[in-house]
């Protein structure tokens, strides 16, 4: 069953975040699908910028998978991820971690 939520990761750019493609679409394969949803321009010292990314995760897709893609379709540094079930710093251990607490109490794709 696939599981949908939303992540903002809190970014501090020297320029322009980058994304893997234009659409914003940072993963699309089967089972997995993330893309940017909103960009909102940071507020406090240090924060250039805070990224909305919705995730679409199918229950045979690992969280160290997503959370790879995560980093790496974000061209920034990433000084914190937020969700409904908490926050973290931006390693990829760590947004792993709040993925999985994501999935479990996530919303199913379908909703």
């Amino acid at each position: 069953m696939d599981r949908k939520f939303t992540l903002t990761l809190d970014v501090d750019t020297r320029g322009e975040v980058g994304m893997e493609d234009r659409n914003g679409i940072i993963a699309d394969i089967p089972g997995l699908h993330i893309e940017v949803i909103e960009r909102e321009k940071g507020h406090g010292f240090g924060l250039a910028e805070a990224i909305s990314v919705s995730v679409v995760i199918g229950s045979g897709v690992a969280s160290d998978l997503a959370a790879s893609f995560v980093r790496s379709g974000i061209k920034a540094i990433i000084r914190q991820v937020k969700g409904s079930q908490g926050e973290t710093d931006g390693t990829q251990e760590s947004i792993a971690q709040l993925i999985d607490r994501e999935r479990k109490s996530g919303e199913t794709a379908n909703e």
